[in-house]
């Protein structure tokens, strides 16, 4: 997995991903990292927010991370990750990533 990254468009993420999956995984909360996006998937109830992170590395592939966050104690837990994506492939790991951090859409 490359670590590098570069400095991205949000926009351009975000059309890659498509609105009916956004829609679907109840997103919110879309922050442009520069380098690349996250945003809060589900319902967050109680104390925990589940986020999604997609980072545009230097060869233009994305990593995605589906992370648990807790908001009492600032721990956060990655579920899953997964590099080297083209953008043909976004949409669904963007779904399979909410899938593991408890949102099914």
């Amino acid at each position: 997995m490359n670590t590098a990254t570069r400095p991205a468009d949000a926009r351009t993420i975000l059309r890659q991903i498509g609105n009916a999956t956004l829609r679907s995984l109840g997103a919110r909360q879309i922050v442009d990292r520069g380098d690349g996006l996250h945003f809060t998937v589900g319902r967050s109830a109680g104390r925990t927010l589940r986020k999604v992170v997609i980072l545009l590395a230097a060869d233009d592939t994305y990593t995605v991370e589906a992370m648990k966050f807790d908001r009492r104690t600032f721990e956060s837990t990655t579920t899953y990750e997964i590099g080297d994506m083209y953008a043909e492939s976004l949409a669904l790991v963007v779904r399979t990533a909410a899938r593991t951090v408890g949102v099914y859409a």
